[in-house]
């Protein structure tokens, strides 16, 4: 077995993966939030990829400066369509609501095709090109790049839904979940009820 070409083989995919495992959080994160399993995530990475690649190929603008305008033009696509196309849909049924998401993978990718083309495009060079050694393996910057930024990223949002500072930002969906879902809602009270009521039954009364 060549073990140099199994290690660069794991590094690769260890870069690789990492992007996939941010993509899976995009996934938990919004169906913790919304109980919307929304199918067209990676549809809108792709629109996010396409817009930066306008800014920094059409526009010439720098990496930075295209980098931070990509992530709050990202955020803006993903309040609209919140608002627009989730959030109305909240207490249907999950099947309509799948349908829907269904649907904007659709239309995101005719977008994008209408805009940019449906050919390959490639971005500008912007990292390095030499080769990372690690022993006598090595790796590509774009793979150590990319595998650094998410575990950086990966770690913030553990550290911050561990606070418990993310969850809260949540809570305004709450009121609606409970219009949405009065059944629910009552099953939450009345199961509250019932472990004080068994709480004070061990307890006994206070004097």
């Amino acid at each position: 077995m060549d073990w140099l070409f199994l290690t660069e083989i794991v590094l690769s995919g260890l870069g690789s993966g990492a992007l996939l495992a941010l993509t899976g959080i995009a996934f938990v994160l919004i169906y913790k939030a919304t109980k919307v399993l929304n199918l067209a995530v990676g549809e809108m990475l792709m629109l996010c990829a396409y817009f930066f690649f306008g800014l920094t190929a059409a526009l010439a603008l720098p990496v930075w400066l295209a980098i931070i305008l990509t992530v709050i033009g990202g955020g803006i696509l993903g309040g609209v369509i919140e608002r627009v196309l989730i959030r109305p849909m909240l207490g249907e049924s999950p099947i309509s609501v799948f349908m829907v998401t269904v649907g904007l993978s659709s239309v995101l990718i005719g977008f994008v095709e209408f805009v940019w083309g449906s050919d390959p495009a490639t971005l500008p060079n912007f990292l390095p090109s030499k080769p990372i050694f690690i022993g006598s393996a090595y790796i590509s910057p774009k793979i150590a790049v990319s595998f650094a930024v998410a575990t950086v990223l990966i770690a913030a949002f553990l550290l911050i839904f561990r606070t418990g500072a993310a969850v809260s930002r949540c809570a305004p969906l709450r009121p609606i979940r409970a219009r949405h879902f009065p059944a629910a809602s009552m099953c939450r009270r009345c199961s509250r009820s019932r472990g004080s009521s068994r709480a004070w039954q061990r307890q006994g009364p206070a004097f």
